[in-house]
């Protein structure tokens, strides 16, 4: 597949997915034999036998179930949709760090709200109706009782005065601890500021990292100012932890990638109270169903800011959060043993799971197959049809931000493009199915997807076995691979879930290329 890609990892970072080069475009796969409806059936299966919930007795996006980046509307503690007062305008694609220290905070407080979405200008032009009331087309924008607020700061301050009895999250005026969280909230700033500057800089690479590192042992000292911890003023979440969470959690997945420095669980130790409050954060069901992954941030955050900065440095981490070693090998490099926040690979990213998975069979991975499978049964069909842009070949169409590709169309597809596209993902579904059934310990998928369970008996599976079930193979190739270098956290699913996705559409991209 390295070679397919021109590259390996290198080239997972290039321009859009089209035809691979390396891979005969004559070449062809074999149709799915399980259809959408067969492997519904069988994720259902599985999850019974796994001890698994779907969606927990809520469908995704559900307003009164567990957060989802999807959920259009959010009911707390008897509201009803009469009683909301707040309307949330975010970006579509939640990278926006603004936006998501305002929605942690509404999670925070159980503040029930309406979401309306927008696109940041580096993926999309904004609509018209937004930009009538925002001329400035800033995100995000809060709409209370009518009336608009913008800039996230002035933003959070007005939730507070407005709500006083929904979890305060600021020390009252005058007090100690307000001066105290005055003085990190400046903090904040600095770090952000040294963060991006040495980010975005290609040169003055020494400096820039001392300078970092100075306002990151400034940071792990603040933490340490009230003993109890772990968060910034004590033992309970503020309105502090929710303005750093958004750069603490950027710096650790583009640190490593652009400036070869790691963050979490140094091997020196460094940074020890950092390193406690993402795990405190972590353990937060707000959070952790909010929370990105580097592979998102690292590609999101260079559209955003207008490009980042790569040292040599960094190779060893491009390369693992682009798909090397364990970061998309994970259906057959022991899995089974990652629990929660369980930090893995050179980049030493946390595996942040958005419920708790200890009486899953199989744990944690297994949840995360099967949380894949079921976002892609969901909507096959426009995940089909997204994924058939690698094969139809199309450009971004001036816009930089390759992870959403929002001019991209399929006009140029033909049917048996589109069937193949359909095709690799039943595989890679297939895929994710018979590994959650092995990681269960369960047969139940064997009759449907049992010969998916290991990466043989997918190349055998995509061999077509006659002309007339065939399709071609550059197109599944090209598809799969769109899709798998596009999956968005937390927009998609969670970081455990798109990981193993990920894999699952390597491993149908690589049987289509032997």
């Amino acid at each position: 597949l390295a070679q397919a890609l021109g590259g390996g990892a290198a080239g997972a970072r290039g321009a859009t997915a089209a035809t691979p080069a390396g891979v005969d475009a004559a070449t062809a796969i074999a149709d799915a034999e399980a259809s959408w409806d067969d492997l519904q059936a069988t994720l259902e299966a599985v999850e019974a036998a796994a001890g698994v919930g779907a969606g927990g007795g809520h469908a995704d996006g559900d307003a009164r179930g567990p957060l989802s980046a999807r959920a259009m509307l959010r009911l707390f503690d008897g509201d009803s949709e009469s009683d909301v007062r707040v309307t949330l305008y975010r970006d579509h694609a939640a990278w926006c760090p603004y936006c998501q220290k305002v929605w942690l905070q509404l999670e925070e407080k159980r503040i029930s709200y309406r979401v309306i979405k927008a696109p940041l200008r580096c993926y999309g032009d904004k609509p018209a109706s937004f930009l009538a009331k925002v001329p400035s087309g800033m995100l995000p924008v809060m709409e209370l009782d009518g009336r608009l607020v913008t800039e996230s700061d002035v933003i959070m301050r007005r939730i507070e005065e407005a709500f006083p009895d929904k979890s305060p999250m600021l020390p009252p005026p005058g007090s100690e601890q307000r001066a105290l969280a005055d003085q990190m909230l400046k903090l904040e700033r600095q770090l952000f500021g040294r963060w991006l500057q040495w980010l975005t800089s290609g040169w003055a690479h020494e400096q820039g990292m001392e300078d970092f590192e100075d306002v990151m042992d400034a940071t792990n000292d603040a933490l340490t100012v009230v003993s109890a911890g772990p968060y910034f003023l004590g033992e309970e979440i503020s309105y502090v932890d929710l303005a750093f969470t958004p750069f603490l959690e950027r710096i650790a997945a583009s640190v490593p990638y652009y400036k070869g420095m790691v963050v979490r669980g140094r091997d020196d130790g460094r940074w020890p109270a950092i390193n406690a409050w993402f795990e405190a954060m972590e353990s937060r069901d707000t959070y952790r169903r909010q929370k990105s992954d580097y592979y998102t941030h690292v590609h999101d955050l260079p559209p955003q800011l207008g490009g980042c900065a790569a040292v040599d440095a960094g190779a060893k981490y491009r390369d693992e959060v682009d798909g090397a070693g364990l970061g998309w090998g994970q259906l057959t490099a022991g899995a089974e043993a990652e629990g929660h926040s369980a930090l893995v690979g050179v980049t030493k990213e946390a595996l942040v799971y958005p419920s708790d998975v200890s009486g899953v069979a199989g744990g944690g991975p297994v949840a995360a197959r099967l949380e894949a499978a079921r976002s892609l049964l969901g909507n096959h069909a426009n995940v089909a049809k997204f994924a058939l842009r690698g094969a139809a070949g199309s450009g971004m169409g001036g816009v930089g931000a390759r992870l959403c590709d929002p001019r991209a169309n399929v006009r140029g597809a033909s049917e048996a493009q589109a069937g193949a596209a359909d095709a690799a993902l039943r595989h890679a579904t297939a895929v994710l199915l018979a590994a959650a059934a092995k990681g269960a310990g369960t047969d139940v998928a064997d009759g449907t997807v049992g010969t998916h369970a290991s990466p043989a008996g997918v190349a055998a599976a995509v061999r077509p076995g006659n002309a007339a079930a065939s399709l071609p193979g550059d197109a599944a190739v090209a598809s799969a691979l769109y899709l798998r270098d596009r999956v968005g956290v937390p927009r998609d699913m969670s970081f455990p879930a798109a990981r193993q996705l990920r894999a699952a559409l390597n491993v149908v991209a690589e049987a289509c290329c032997e």
